[in-house]
């Protein structure tokens, strides 16, 4: 009997460390361990995309899209090429125009768009900002921009959206911390009205890098 109380109680021992070590590892890792934030882009992929003819559904395929973006994709758009910008920083136009070539189609004409990304001081406040600017209204546009630290560090992110709609701004102030070389990534989406081909667009731009202090 003895021999059993002493069995049980030492299993009931080694369960007891067995918890407190599993305890000690979550801690550990709830301290040390950041994981990688939500709808973050791997700007090393893009950079290694940068140019290519990929489609907006290779993008999805590749997790690239933001999360939000993804949900209001034109299913219609997955065939789309991507549009890049300048890989140095600036801005890039698209264009979307009808599809049918009659008299009533060519009087509206096409519709131009430009997006970019721009990044400004003064030091320690960094003004981030993608933008999407068109001709004429287009039916919507959803913009997210994000600031990096170097080439791979994602210390911030913002985006916004509107429907029928001549713009569209994402902009943030972050808060420098840390030296280092700063630059903004950003996404855009666009959908033209009824009519226009492309039936969706998606732009991703780049600013010129800014060092702080």
């Amino acid at each position: 009997m003895s021999a059993l109380l002493f069995a049980s109680k030492k299993r009931a021992v080694g369960l007891s460390q067995i918890s407190l070590c599993l305890m000690l590892v979550g801690f550990f890792l709830f301290i040390f361990w950041t994981p990688a934030k939500a709808g973050e882009p791997d700007v090393e992929l893009l950079l290694q995309l940068w140019g290519t003819e990929v489609t907006i559904g290779e993008l999805r395929d590749l997790g690239l899209i933001p999360p939000d973006i993804l949900g209001r994709i034109n299913p219609e758009a997955w065939e789309t090429k991507v549009t890049w910008g300048p890989k140095s920083g600036g801005g890039v136009t698209l264009e979307f125009c009808p599809e049918e070539k009659g008299a009533s189609a060519a009087a509206q004409g096409c519709i131009w768009t430009y997006s970019y990304s721009s990044l400004s001081g003064p030091y320690p406040y960094f003004l981030y900002s993608s933008e999407t600017l068109a001709s004429q209204p287009l039916w919507f546009i959803e913009v997210t921009s994000y600031i990096y630290r170097g080439w791979w560090d994602c210390v911030d992110s913002t985006s916004d959206f509107s429907w029928n709609t001549l713009f569209v701004r994402a902009s943030s102030v972050y808060i420098v911390d840390k030296d280092g070389n700063y630059r903004t990534v950003g996404q855009h989406y666009m959908e033209p009205p009824p009519g226009y081909f492309p039936p969706a667009g998606y732009v991703i731009t780049l600013s010129n890098w800014v060092s702080a202090p």
